[in-house]
């Protein structure tokens, strides 16, 4: 048990070895940890409000954050020290660095009147002039805000979870939505992709319902073939039945195939009885 936030924990995560844990809460000082065995390195100070995301780049030299005191920041991940601090006009509720690391993307809640948003910045030359400087991409985000966000493959897309459970695909090179899903009932908590970034996508927080008369009896969520296999076991354990939806890419789909999934959509679904 790794004990160094006074508050309560809004994200972790592991860098490209895995040496590293990063985590964030909403006590305004994220920590970095050794792995191996939890003693913590350091924090990182500056913020004045709850640190809400962060994440850290593939080379592990930046990390991002994103604050309720309504600003990004870029920090030297070995000496602790604020690159970059960028004012948005209302809280930071997701970061992510792209897989190449010279692009970063963050978004901002809807509150205070302001619309949420998704900006992508170059980060490259991380300095004081980031502050000034506009964006690579503005999006502005009409309906429900987001609550979580990835990159794509290639550094191509941005893939959106929302609050009211849609899952929304934008095009980085001119902001235009692609492709929007809403089959998930609650927000959309956490998303993660497979460690090679073509796979699978892993959603937190959400439940695909059969159908109104049959509706899920269990909330189970993986990613990764050995936690599809779990989550099956789990739900039939289970009172009633339950649609496992995964959405992953092309080299994978006849790995889900032989166990039972079909195309549906974007998904490939299996219904557990």
């Amino acid at each position: 048990m790794l004990q160094g936030h006074e508050r309560s924990i809004t994200q972790i995560k592991y860098n490209r070895e895995g040496d590293l844990l990063f985590s964030c809460a909403k006590d305004k000082k994220p920590n970095v940890w050794w792995s191996l065995n939890g003693e913590r390195l350091g924090t990182y100070n500056d913020h004045q409000g709850a640190v809400w995301s962060l994440d850290v780049d593939w080379c592990t030299s930046k990390l991002i954050t994103g604050s309720g005191d309504m600003t990004t920041k870029i920090w030297d991940v070995e000496y602790g020290k604020v690159l970059a601090s960028i004012p948005t006009k209302s809280s930071v509720r997701t970061t992510n660095f792209s897989y190449s690391g010279n692009q970063a993307a963050y978004t901002t809640d809807k509150a205070m009147g302001q619309n949420c948003e998704l900006f992508i910045i170059d980060v490259r030359t991380a300095d004081s002039s980031l502050s000034t400087q506009d964006p690579v991409l503005r999006v502005p985000i009409l309906q429900h805000k987001i609550t979580s966000m990835l990159w794509g493959a290639l550094d191509e897309t941005i893939i959106t979870g929302h609050e009211n459970g849609h899952i929304s695909l934008y095009d980085v090179r001119n902001g235009k939505q692609i492709n929007s899903v809403n089959d998930h009932t609650n927000s959309i908590n956490d998303m993660q992709l497979s460690k090679d970034g073509t796979i699978e996508l892993h959603v937190y927080g959400s439940v695909v319902p059969v159908n109104a008369r049959d509706p899920t009896k269990f909330q189970h969520q993986g990613f990764g073939m050995l936690l599809m296999e779990e989550a099956e076991r789990i739900a039939r354990d289970e009172h009633g039945s339950t649609k496992l939806a995964v959405i992953s890419g092309v080299g994978t789909r006849n790995y889900y195939r032989k166990m039972g999934y079909q195309l549906e959509g974007p998904y490939m679904t299996k219904l557990i009885v």
